[in-house]
């Protein structure tokens, strides 16, 4: 018991690059070029856009260009993270209940996952709500650290029962403690329901498959009514089709709620199902379709990314248009994304999946929930405690991002060390005993 504290151990088995048998080593690079991604927005985010000496070569000069359509879109790096959760859950536990002969204890199913990521939760909210406060020296550390502060000792208990999305509501991400989290909260609420699919998924295919569709038909026509209701526009600097968010410009009706980013999470159980069903098995589909089916997510997954590029240079889309986009695109990209995660596991990746499975992105794939918690945390302390603007060019911001990237990881690893890696050692320790 005593080796789950052991910071040596522990950092062994972080980095330990082995690969074992039954690992889907393409999802490592997948999980963490997405971590990646996110990082990249989050910086132009917090440091461009908040502390940029010059806003209006910001909004004018750069954002519209096409590349930063990369950092405009950087949100969908969590639904990628969606999708991966979704294809892990459904791949384990139909094998588990395969190996349980169709049975499984639920309640520690859930208990494996509340214990699993809300104590590593909880300290970096109570790191977040007290400690920047401390160490952050800047212009605006009152306003920010000590707002944070005030707003976590309303709400952390909304953080706790994962339903931080959906209370107060609709709420604002910006009026949450710890903004970012509300992925956690949908993921934990997405998890809540799995049981009921994944078992209906193993004992009859056809209910658990309309099941699915059933809610993901759900989810489509409250994405298409909400957007319609609160007339919400895409693209750049486009205002709303009416007023009905007059009163609360910033309210969150569609970004961090359940009933819209649920699709990328059920076409990953939709992946695992399949990925269960196949396994061990040759599957052999013509070479002409596979390279088909590269270019359909390929062209799905550009087309979300930087189809709206047009709308930099003055397009205005249309309502229709909208409510469209809407209500396909995370539909679509989970199907993108669920496809390299598919075709490189089955032999179907070719360079791609040499990529995505190189060994490196195996310990950074470990730490990527850590950073996911963390990386906002180091970024808010360097940018609120910056003296002065700063000048937003590619450049500057680049070496930021890399920065970012490689302070985040530290720290998670810190995290990771301290309190993930010793529960999870003693977790399993408890499972063998009980």
């Amino acid at each position: 018991m005593l080796m789950c504290f052991s910071i040596i151990h522990n950092f062994g088995k972080i980095f330990d690059i082995s690969k074992q048998k039954g690992t889907l080593s393409a999802l490592n690079g997948i999980r963490v070029i997405s971590m990646f991604w996110i990082i990249l927005g989050h910086t132009w985010q917090f440091l461009g856009t908040y502390r940029a000496d010059n806003p209006l070569y910001m909004y004018t000069q750069l954002l519209p260009k096409f590349w930063a359509q990369t950092v405009l879109h950087a949100v969908f790096g969590v639904d990628t993270f969606f999708l991966l959760s979704g294809l892990l859950l459904a791949y384990l536990t139909l094998r588990a209940l395969k190996k349980g002969d169709g049975k499984i204890n639920w309640g520690l199913f859930i208990f494996h996952r509340f214990y699993r990521i809300t104590p590593l939760y909880m300290l970096v909210l109570g790191v977040w709500s007290t400690f920047p406060a401390h160490i952050a020296d800047g212009p605006t550390v009152q306003w920010i650290f000590h707002g944070a502060r005030d707003t976590c000792r309303r709400l952390w208990w909304t953080n706790f029962l994962y339903i931080n999305n959906l209370h107060p509501f609709p709420g604002d991400l910006g009026g949450q403690c710890m903004g970012w989290s509300w992925y956690l909260a949908n993921d934990m609420q997405f998890f809540i329901i799995s049981p009921i699919i994944l078992y209906l998924l193993y004992k009859n295919r056809k209910i658990g498959f309309a099941v699915i569709g059933v809610i993901l038909l759900i989810s489509t026509c409250a994405t298409i009514g909400i957007s319609y209701h609160y007339g919400l526009n895409i693209g750049f600097n486009q205002k709303p089709f009416n007023n009905n968010t007059a009163d609360h410009p910033t309210a969150d009706h569609l970004y961090g709620k359940p009933y819209h980013r649920i699709p990328p999470y059920l076409i990953g159980i939709i992946v695992g199902y399949f990925l269960f069903k196949l396994e061990g098995k040759k599957f052999d589909i013509p070479r002409l379709a596979a390279g088909g089916m590269w270019l359909l997510a390929a062209g799905s997954a550009l087309g979300l990314v930087y189809g709206l590029y047009n709308t930099t240079q003055g397009y205005i889309v249309p309502q229709g248009t909208t409510i469209f986009y809407y209500a396909v695109n995370t539909i679509a990209w989970g199907v993108a994304i669920g496809w390299v995660a598919f075709a490189c596991i089955k032999g179907y990746g070719g360079p791609v999946n040499t990529i995505l499975s190189w060994p490196v992105w195996t310990p950074l794939a470990r730490l990527t929930f850590a950073a996911y918690l963390v990386h906002p945390l180091v970024q808010f302390v360097y940018v609120w405690s910056l003296p002065t603007a700063v000048p937003p060019t590619p450049a500057f911001m680049t070496y930021h991002v890399i920065a970012f990237i490689f302070v985040s990881y530290a720290v998670a690893l810190v995290f990771s060390l301290a309190i993930e890696a010793p529960l999870m050692g003693l977790e399993k320790i408890w499972f063998k005993r009980h």
